[in-house]
């Protein structure tokens, strides 16, 4: 498979979620496993082979499906990621009143930001993010470790391709360290 249908099989699955959003489902159901890269495992099968709730008899409208959507800045390409057990604390991107432990997904965006939401029972606020296109935030946490005086996403015709438009950022997915819990 070629990288640009890959892009192509990507970006489809990704519009199909409204207006850049992100949608998580119930939490006794969607935060059994952490969900720590892409396609779940180093081999990237996707396989959750420590599944042990979900089966035809409770998967069915009614008690299965969507608790909330939030909006994010740009397009998600890179799989959302999920991490439970994550300590907030409080910072130079944290939300205001946010700071605790909560189950979280990070999301990435093609408009180099990273957010972490809250996906606890009544969640779907965002906790903080951090966007990648300034030097540097109010707070000096520096983005810049390369001398750069300009960071900006590249566009579609930058590349000479039409598969992520109109803008390029952060296309890949992350990946969780549980061992140092850096992303």
């Amino acid at each position: 498979m070629s990288f640009k249908n890959s892009l192509r099989r990507r970006r489809q699955a990704s519009l199909k979620s409204a207006a850049w959003a992100v949608e998580l489902l119930e939490k006794r159901i969607c935060l059994s496993t952490n969900i720590l890269s892409f396609h779940d495992n180093t081999a990237s099968t996707g396989l959750n082979d420590t599944e042990v709730q979900l089966t035809p008899a409770n998967v069915k409208t009614g008690t299965f499906g969507k608790l909330f959507t939030t909006s994010v800045d740009g397009e998600v390409y890179a799989e959302p990621l999920v991490d439970t057990g994550v300590t907030i604390a409080n910072g130079v991107n944290t939300t205001f009143g946010a700071a605790g432990v909560h189950d979280v997904v990070f999301v990435a965006t093609e408009n180099d930001t990273l957010y972490a939401i809250n996906s606890d029972a009544n969640g779907g606020n965002i906790l903080w993010e951090r966007s990648f296109l300034s030097v540097s935030n109010s707070g000096g946490d520096d983005n810049n470790t390369l001398g750069a005086s300009l960071i900006s996403p590249l566009t579609s015709s930058d590349v000479g391709v039409q598969d992520i438009s109109p803008i390029i950022g952060i296309t890949g997915t992350p990946v969780i360290d549980p061992s140092t819990n850096v992303l």
